[in-house]
């Protein structure tokens, strides 16, 4: 591997292998930085690309910025990791959540789906 060229590191000095980016839509993380090209490892398809500095560095974002206190990651990028069965899940819990909290499964009586809670039996109510 060769080294980074000096200006980019004084740019982009967290650009390493294992940093984590927004590249074209998806999370991925750096796994080989040789001089000019990069290669990335997509967390989506796990499948992996060569991609040359210049395109990468126009075209990306750090995906942990800032980094979380106790190592994990931000909720932006855990998402961005999770399939689509996984992301169904969450959002039903969210539902479930903010049925609770309000009464209606969207959060508000504005938005609300067929098969919400009655109007009065959310916590505004009492």
């Amino acid at each position: 591997m060769g080294p980074m060229p000096r200006a980019l590191r004084q740019t982009w000095p967290w650009l390493s292998v294992t940093a984590r980016l927004i590249y074209d839509g998806d999370l991925v993380e750096v796994v080989e930085l040789d001089g000019a090209r990069l290669v990335l490892r997509s967390s989506r398809t796990a499948g992996f690309v060569t991609v040359k500095l210049g395109r990468l560095v126009a075209g990306a974002m750090p995906a942990d910025s800032p980094p979380a206190a106790d190592g994990s990651p931000s909720l932006g990028v855990a998402w961005n990791g999770l399939t689509d069965a996984q992301r169904a899940a969450v959002s039903e819990r969210a539902g479930h959540v903010r049925e609770v909290l309000t009464g209606y499964r969207t959060g508000h009586a504005g938005s609300a789906a067929a098969g919400d809670r009655a109007r009065n039996t959310g916590p505004a109510s009492r």
